[in-house]
């Protein structure tokens, strides 16, 4: 069970089995390296980590789990050895990681518990923490995992026409290269953190049995205010787009732009209909929100036009 990690910002690839993780350069004495050698890596990393994974190898069941959870046990690694605290930075600069599952999904719905969650064998080949993630499974099935796409489709329409392209050229595979050799990079781990990752392994497959022959799963929360909203005729979600763009400001110090999926029926065609969050209206109701002269009165009534603005765009 064994992720590639890609590194971009310190130039490398690594793969990473269930965590103990080995980088692998993009460039030998400061010479790039071609595309097709790095078939050759993966073999070499089957090879040099055959035999059956022990707890230790479980570090990235951390990161799904809640945050206070991994943020501890990432703060218990760091500190518990040097080259865990630098294994962990080099981890963490990564721009990607490609995850090689063991399990092969075949029903046409276990994809996306297999890609989402690893399904019930690869719950620890993923590391959550990153905004996206390669799966490539047993037989080739393969999938994206992204976290908070910009535009959803639009965003990875181009990057998906790479790799067909990629994956239907001819392109002859060379020998290893000296520079496609694992380096590894270790994390390890005490009683109380071993202990720690079986809870949460035991945690995630009862969740995953909990699922089972489940095609879909909506989270719903209700007694937030939704019908008291309504009955002061706003839209409930218009509302909470105004908390987020609130929440925005307070985290930048200025209002960044925003655009928000509304329809994704054109998906399968590579866009989504998307629309502007931010605009003039809701701009002066977050100036407005966030200045403490302006009176309840005044913001009440600006609130109420942004939210008309965003629900009738």
């Amino acid at each position: 069970m064994i992720p590639a990690v890609s590194q971009v910002i310190q130039l490398g690839e690594g793969v990473v089995r269930k965590v103990p993780v080995p980088r692998i350069s993009f460039a030998f004495e400061y010479v790039p390296i071609g595309i097709e050698y790095f078939p050759r890596s993966f073999p070499l990393h089957f090879e040099s980590r055959s035999g059956p994974l022990k707890c230790g190898d479980l570090h990235a069941i951390f990161t799904p789990d809640n945050r206070d959870s991994w943020t501890e046990a990432r703060q218990t690694l760091q500190e518990l050895d040097r080259d865990n605290a630098v294994s962990i930075a080099t981890i963490e600069t990564l721009a990607l990681i490609v995850a090689l599952d063991e399990a092969p999904p075949l029903t046409a719905t276990e994809p996306v518990s297999q890609f989402h969650y690893g399904g019930k064998n690869d719950a620890a080949n993923r590391w959550q923490d990153k905004s996206i993630q390669f799966v490539i499974c047993s037989k080739g099935i393969s999938g994206i995992v992204g976290e908070h796409t910009m535009l959803d489709a639009l965003t990875l329409d181009e990057l998906m026409g790479d790799q067909f392209t990629a994956t239907h050229a001819s392109r002859s595979r060379h020998a290893a290269h000296d520079g496609l050799i694992p380096v590894y990079m270790p994390l390890k781990t005490d009683t109380a953190l071993d202990t720690r990752m079986i809870k949460v392994q035991g945690e995630y497959t009862a969740s995953m049995a909990s699922m089972a022959g489940s095609e879909h799963v909506n989270m719903l929360s209700g007694g937030y205010g939704a019908a008291f909203l309504r009955a002061q005729k706003l839209s409930p979600k218009s509302v909470f787009q105004m908390v987020v763009q609130l929440a925005a400001l307070a985290t930048f110090s200025y209002i960044p732009p925003c655009w928000e999926t509304v329809n994704q029926a054109h998906c399968h065609l590579g866009r989504v209909d998307i629309i502007q969050v931010v605009v003039p209206a809701v701009v002066t109701f977050v100036q407005a929100a966030a200045d403490s002269p302006v009176p309840m009165s005044q913001r009440r009534a600006l609130l109420v036009n942004a939210t008309h603005a965003h629900s009738r765009p």
